[in-house]
């Protein structure tokens, strides 16, 4: 019966997850760096990884699609540390310097080899998203830990209706 309970808890714990990542209510009431942050508070707080976030530049207008976009691919790229990596300690950097605008996501943790990670869900979705923005992305990983340094050029981005 306890372990029946504890099951149910981590049930009950992924589902509010799921239920928070798919609202960008967030973002419409924060906008993307508090939101951004605010995902990092509480990852770190769930499951004891400690992560620093922090945001460089000037803040410019981007459209609601782009930044629910960014959003998206720090949360995926955030899961992944927690899911895989061990690490101890993530950094989320965001750096606006228009028309680009560089994320940077790395970890502590163990790395990975590019030959043996299957693409999943995650990645594939993260690859759809760089795609419609256009976006270059250069991913290191090693024993050390893993980064993605992701560059968006916001005049580079189709229009969209």
């Amino acid at each position: 019966m306890n372990e029946v309970s504890i099951i149910i808890d981590k049930s009950c714990q992924q589902l509010r997850e799921i239920s928070h990542n798919l609202s960008p209510s967030t973002i419409t009431n924060l906008g993307l760096l508090g939101a951004v942050d605010l995902f990092c508070k509480k990852v770190e707080h769930l499951y004891g990884i400690e992560i620093i976030f922090l945001s460089k530049g000037d803040d410019f207008f981007i459209t609601k699609t782009v930044e629910t976009h960014i959003y998206r691919i720090i949360q995926e790229l955030v899961n992944n540390v927690v899911k895989h990596s061990e690490a101890k300690c993530a950094h989320v950097e965001i750096d606006f310097a228009f028309p680009y605008i560089h994320i940077l996501v790395k970890d502590n943790g163990k790395g990975f080899s590019s030959e043996t990670v299957s693409k999943g869900i995650g990645l594939s979705n993260i690859d759809s998203r760089l795609r419609f923005m256009n976006a270059q992305v250069k991913k290191d990983s090693s024993q050390k830990g893993t980064s993605f340094q992701i560059t968006i050029n916001l005049d580079k981005i189709p229009e969209t209706p």
